[in-house]
């Protein structure tokens, strides 16, 4: 790869002189960033005229690609092709792509993805991240600012290192933290504890007093109260219900940006049968209701750390405003 030249997306779609680009991300980042790049370009994408995707794992004539390189964009300066899926087992594809890329089309924009860099294609330019801890840190920093979005650094450390190598995840997270900070209904929430999940508990550990609290049953919430060590752990269960509220929130931000089902539960982190009743149960509050209930939890939480009420007293002020 050494004569290759290092490049931006932006950089390779605004240069008409520019044909031919390898990238190398298993994570479907660029793929996501060149289809966002190529809409700013051309007014052909939505149209699907001047633009494909070939993934060889799926798609094995390799000829039909080689076609479309050489089709003529329809009233547009560029035809887009992006190729993934491609392997070093896959060696007849790799010498025939290796051959047209002597002398490639000058109308057509060819991007390579590929998930490591065993396949060296003779593209002039190329894109290979160093996923360190500092550079990705970095690109957080950098994103946060672009979106005007402000961010404990802390929280920030907490972001990469829960997605490490994985850019598109992260530019998924602060979508959400856009998403978040443009709503006027906020009012000054916290952003940053949208991201701290280092206390989350599963599903299965939230017991009978969550339901009690969806249910508004303040009664019962007290009765399971007296069952249970709720006070002498109450920074452990304040996590848990802090946990459920930021679940409901992720899931009514994503649902409000009409994205899957399927790739919501990916994103929140939960099996599909605990989707099933947190989508239930988030369906049923309002935005309004669930922002409004993770104020009252930072409330006690900071009232738990920096004054010495008792206990009991601050459970009980709790559920009062959660069920009311």
């Amino acid at each position: 790869m050494d004569a290759k030249k290092k490049i931006s997306i932006e950089n390779f779609l605004a240069d008409d002189s520019l044909t031919t680009i390898q990238i190398i991300d298993s994570t479907g980042y660029y793929e996501n960033l060149i289809k966002e790049g190529i809409e700013k370009v051309s007014m052909e994408l939505g149209q699907d005229t001047n633009f494909d995707i070939f993934d060889v794992t799926k798609q094995s004539n390799i000829t039909e690609v080689l076609d479309t390189f050489k089709t003529y964009p329809f009233l547009n300066k560029f035809r887009y092709v992006i190729v993934k899926g491609l392997y070093k087992e896959n060696k007849k594809e790799v010498e025939l792509l290796t051959e047209y890329l002597q002398k490639p089309s000058s109308t057509t924009k060819h991007f390579f993805i590929l998930d490591d860099d065993k396949i060296d294609l003779p593209c002039d330019f190329y894109i290979e991240d160093s996923n360190t801890k500092e550079t990705m840190e970095d690109f957080v920093r950098q994103e946060l600012k672009n979106r005007k979005i402000q961010l404990d650094s802390s929280r920030i450390k907490l972001l990469v290192d829960k997605n490490l190598t994985n850019k598109l995840l992260i530019t998924k997270e602060i979508d959400k933290l856009q998403s978040l900070s443009e709503s006027k209904k906020l009012d000054g929430f916290n952003l940053d504890d949208l991201v701290d999940d280092s206390k989350r508990e599963s599903y299965e550990q939230t017991y009978n007093l969550m339901n009690y609290i969806n249910k508004k049953d303040l009664r019962s919430c007290i009765l399971e109260l007296e069952k249970t060590k709720f006070t002498e752990d109450i920074f452990l269960e304040i996590s848990k219900i802090a946990w459920r509220f930021r679940v409901y929130l992720k899931i009514k931000i994503l649902k409000s940006k009409s994205i899957d089902d399927s790739e919501i539960i990916k994103l929140i982190s939960v099996s599909k049968y605990q989707y099933k009743y947190l989508n239930l149960e988030s369906s049923k509050k309002t935005l309004d209701e669930i922002i409004k209930s993770l104020k009252t939890i930072k409330e006690v939480d900071r009232l738990l750390k920096s004054t010495n009420i008792n206990h009991e007293i601050l459970s009980f002020y709790l559920l009062k405003r959660l069920c009311g």
